[in-house]
């Protein structure tokens, strides 16, 4: 049923309270990219969205929240354990969780909800290409923003089962911020690096070979699943220079 809007978070607040400014009011320092201002705010107001995860269906309106919620404490636990020992403990229980968590993170921002703006756009321009037009195509759905957050939300169990396997082979790395210096949290906080060159398809994707996966956990700390092809290459040059693949961690 319809209720009162509240703001929804898109990044939940057990993650943004690792990187206050100030613990007792929970406010973090923000920078806005697009206005190129600085400002102090509480974590209630940043990286959420009013109604961020429910779409109207008729006279009702479907939520995504509880859903989102309880997969966000089906991570905590994980996530705990990592920042309270300051280490990865190799668990495979504790790696598929956090691995989860990361698929899930990478797709419920508003970046990956403009996809399907960006997408539709693209299928218009290719139909109108050939003289159609795509509102005569079957099933389609104006892209207002109550269809995109239908698109979006619909899509998101599919692509944590898609997404999760890719991430979980991965060799999972923990980096500590250098002293004095500390991790900064995006609104897209899952971020992809990619150091080999695939030509002209790009070098892109949870499942490209060479793919570095980001995501910090706290201002000290962040977490990096690595193509195991990069833990390869380094015991190889490791080898070369006659140093036992034991000190590849």
């Amino acid at each position: 049923m319809r209720q009162a809007a509240q703001n929804q978070h898109y990044v939940p607040k057990f993650v943004l309270r690792n990187f206050l400014c100030d613990e007792k009011h929970e406010r973090v320092r923000v920078y806005d990219k697009e206005s190129d201002r600085e400002f102090t705010t509480s974590i209630d107001n940043v990286m959420a969205e009013r109604r961020f995860h429910e779409f109207e269906f008729g006279e009702y309106m479907a939520s995504f929240e509880d859903i989102a919620c309880r997969i966000e404490d089906s991570a905590l636990p994980a996530y705990r354990q990592v920042l309270t020992d300051g280490r990865l403990s190799r668990d495979p229980e504790q790696q598929a969780a956090l691995a989860f968590f990361m698929a899930f993170q990478f797709v419920r921002t508003r970046a990956h909800r403009e996809h399907w703006a960006d997408l539709e756009q693209s299928i218009r321009e290719k139909v109108e290409a050939i003289g159609g037009r795509v509102e005569d195509i079957p099933g389609y759905e104006k892209p207002t923003e109550n269809n995109l957050k239908k698109q979006h939300l619909l899509s998101l169990q599919k692509s944590v089962v898609e997404f999760g396997p890719h991430i979980v082979t991965k060799h999972f790395v923990l980096f500590k911020a250098p002293e004095g210096r500390s991790f900064y949290l995006g609104d897209n906080p899952v971020v992809m690096h990619n150091d080999e060159d695939h030509g002209p398809y790009g070098n892109i994707g949870l499942a490209v070979r060479g793919i570095q996966i980001y995501m910090p956990l706290s201002a000290q700390l962040a977490i990096g699943a690595l193509c195991p092809t990069i833990l390869e290459h380094a015991e190889l040059r490791l080898n070369r220079l006659g140093i036992p693949n034991a000190a590849v961690l």
